[in-house]
């Protein structure tokens, strides 16, 4: 799991979480990962997932962070899910 957080002075206000649940079928280099954001102090407003996300894991980390905050989603809203 790779897990970003964002924070003010310090302290915690939200968390980009991604999550790896498998492998494409047919090629098992490519990981497949689904993603979601928690904001602790608005949790009803933080449920929010992009599922499917693609990346070859083993390129480390820093690649699928890029991803994830690359997706069009995640400027858009934080209240559907994407795939």
């Amino acid at each position: 799991m790779l897990r970003i957080t964002a924070d003010v002075n310090g302290r915690a206000i939200g968390y980009l979480y991604a999550h790896h649940v498998g492998v494409v079928k047919g090629d098992t280099s490519v990981s497949l990962y689904d993603a979601a954001v928690w904001c602790p102090d608005q949790p009803l407003k933080s449920v929010f997932g992009i599922e499917g996300l693609m990346h070859f894991r083993e390129q480390g980390w820093m690649p699928l962070a890029s991803i994830i905050m690359n997706v069009d989603a995640v400027r858009r809203t934080h209240h559907h899910t994407y795939k």
